[in-house]
């Protein structure tokens, strides 16, 4: 990031300028922004929902997250999401919006770690490649989720659903030790660096807020361990976010978001750039948005946000992440791209394609989820 060339520029343009010049530079950046964190009020939210268009394509859902698109596709793009209270996972064929099909049903449902009001079942998504999905889960509870790979058919149609029972293999779970006092669990994010690593999410033992890791080797996930305990490294809360910069690279960094105190109204949640080697922390701001719930990239390279904004109903979208430096202090700068009712998960599936999932509103426990469809430039 060239911070002092212009005042507001993408996070994610400069991730190869992070690589050559933040090392150097990094123990004067982490002052400053903890300095900054103090005044991530003080950061006004750019608007620009105006230049994007938002569909939505399914409503009536119950708690939906964990999107990801299933690689190599040639005719046609599937995009996975978890219906998590409904206990599912179902698949949207973008070329045909009414679609949607249970591939993965029967998980086990129970309270979020975060809500126990609120009914889960499975949560993050990703793809090892594409007949091997892992679902994350969030049902069973901390000390007893596992992440589940499941074998999907080559080509669709799918001709039967596939029974929550019937893995391949399952990595976890992570029960307490030495390690987690509590056992880990309530995996909402999951990101896989191509052959080299599967990342999750977890919302277990409290003092440390770790981030797993699994091995890839010969297209298969092993020896789950615990690999960034985030609370540790930077001051953050409930970790929920995970996404790589640079998938294809080993100088990329792993990005993780995390919420600020669920129920406040400050604006207090952080990203942190980590090794994805080592989980050393390299860098972390003040995110400027109330509780993020996700990351991802476009395919231009642009940082993107969903803010779930826990207490209120008005305040959670999408936003884009901007580099800003208020009083020479380096800050995220939030863009609105669209209001979202506690958005949950994004990904993009082109340029100008982004699908988006929210819980909705409190008290619609059952029926108040969307799948929503973003288009604009990104």
């Amino acid at each position: 990031m060239q911070s002092h060339v212009r005042e507001s520029r993408s996070v994610a343009s400069h991730s190869t300028l992070l690589l050559m010049t933040f090392w150097g530079r990094i123990s004067l950046l982490v002052v400053l922004v903890s300095f900054a964190a103090d005044q991530c009020l003080a950061v006004e939210l750019g608007d620009e929902s105006r230049r994007f268009k938002v569909e939505t394509i399914a409503t009536g859902l119950n708690n939906p997250c964990g999107l990801a698109v299933r690689p190599g596709g040639t005719k046609t793009e599937e995009v996975f999401f978890s219906e998590s209270g409904a206990a599912r996972v179902v698949r949207l064929n973008t070329s045909d919006p009414q679609s949607i099909q249970t591939v993965v049903e029967g998980f086990p449902t129970g309270g979020w770690a975060l809500d126990e009001s609120l009914q889960v079942g499975p949560l993050g998504l990703a793809f090892l490649k594409r007949t091997k999905l892992v679902v994350g889960s969030g049902g069973l509870g901390v000390g007893k989720d596992s992440l589940r790979i499941y074998d999907l058919p080559t080509e669709l149609p799918f001709n039967a659903t596939i029974d929550y029972s019937d893995i391949d293999y399952e990595l976890g779970p992570i029960g307490p030790g030495a390690r987690t006092a509590t056992g880990e669990g309530g995996h909402f994010s999951l990101v896989v660096k191509p052959d080299v690593a599967l990342f999750a999410s977890s919302l277990g033992d409290p003092e440390r807020s770790w981030l797993l890791k699994a091995s890839i080797s010969k297209n298969k996930a092993f020896d789950l361990q615990p690999h960034a305990a985030t609370r540790q490294l930077y001051d953050c809360d409930h970790l929920l976010a995970a996404t790589l910069n640079l998938e294809q690279s080993d100088l990329g960094y792993l990005l993780v978001g995390s919420c600020g105190k669920l129920g406040g109204e400050r604006r207090d949640s952080r990203v942190a750039f980590l090794s994805p080697h080592s989980g050393r922390l390299a860098l972390d701001l003040p995110a400027s948005l109330k509780d993020v719930a996700a990351l991802s990239y476009s395919p231009s390279g642009q940082l993107y946000a969903a803010d779930l904004a826990w207490d209120d109903d008005e305040g959670g979208g999408i936003y884009r992440l901007d580099e800003k430096l208020i009083d020479g202090n380096q800050v995220c700068h939030p863009v609105l791209i669209a209001k979202a009712v506690r958005p949950t998960s994004l990904v993009f599936t082109s340029k100008t394609t982004l699908y988006v999932t929210a819980f909705g509103k409190v008290g619609e426990k059952l029926s108040g989820g969307q799948l929503l469809k973003i288009t604009g430039v990104f």
